[in-house]
């Protein structure tokens, strides 16, 4: 999938700032499914939704860590697609 995202997909074309939120949207929704999940059950999905283990600071700061690494990738191959798509048109 690597392979096919820095050969075929051109992200010259793409607006980052549009992007963003939409990308955001479907893994926050499902932190959200499975934190309501876990309240209702008792089962919490993942460790670090576990409010009555864990409180609610360290789940949301550790939600707010996966974002900005997850962002900090996103941009990273972002940039670095636009990158070999500059140097094979030259």
């Amino acid at each position: 999938m690597a392979v096919y995202f820095f050969v075929f997909c051109d992200m010259n074309e793409i607006l980052k700032g549009k992007s963003v939120l939409s990308i955001l949207i479907m893994p926050a929704a499902y932190l959200v499914f499975a934190g309501f999940f876990g309240r209702v059950t008792g089962n919490y999905i993942y460790f670090f939704l576990d409010v009555e283990k864990r409180g609610y600071v360290y789940c949301i700061m550790f939600v707010l860590i996966l974002t900005v690494i997850f962002l900090l990738l996103g941009y990273g191959l972002f940039h670095i697609n636009k990158l070999f798509f500059r140097v094979r048109e030259k």
